[in-house]
């Protein structure tokens, strides 16, 4: 169902540069050094890339073929859980044009230094195919835009 939505949506909107699958939080387990349930979190990991790929190509030939970013990945990591994140980064972008991690950093300034310091890890080649999301919450105050 899902790949048939991205062909239609593809197909139909023909100024579309690119399709973001949104995969939230499914694959924090692969972040982590220790899996509790691995089996399950290998599971979670074949079947994403499933979806990824047969994604792909039902929309590759609806996509605008200059874009070299056609086809990204969404992800919302925990900030407690990301010491496999450059590995994990690695194997999806083997996959995914780019990798968007999306993180809530209110209040959270030290734990998103971590963040920038294990993706600093990386060679130039990954990190120029990592997007950064950085939201707040609606509501939120103009000090939580400040820090």
């Amino acid at each position: 169902m899902v790949v048939d939505l991205a062909k239609d949506i593809a197909r139909f909107n023909s100024n579309l540069s690119g399709i973001q699958l949104n995969a939230g939080t499914t694959l924090n387990c692969a972040m982590q050094s220790t899996t509790i349930k691995e089996n399950a979190c290998a599971d979670q990991l074949k079947q994403l890339t499933y979806v990824s790929q047969l994604t792909q190509k039902a929309v590759k030939p609806y996509l605008n073929m200059s874009n070299q970013a056609q086809f990204s990945l969404l992800l919302t990591p925990d900030f407690e859980h990301i010491e496999n994140l450059p590995t994990l980064l690695k194997t999806l972008l083997s996959q995914h044009d780019l990798v968007n991690l999306k993180f809530n950093i209110v209040g959270k300034q030290k734990q998103f230094n971590h963040v920038l310091a294990i993706l600093n890890t990386l060679d130039a080649k990954y990190k120029q195919r990592i997007m950064l999301t950085l939201s707040l919450p609606e509501n939120s105050q103009q000090n939580a835009w400040q820090e």
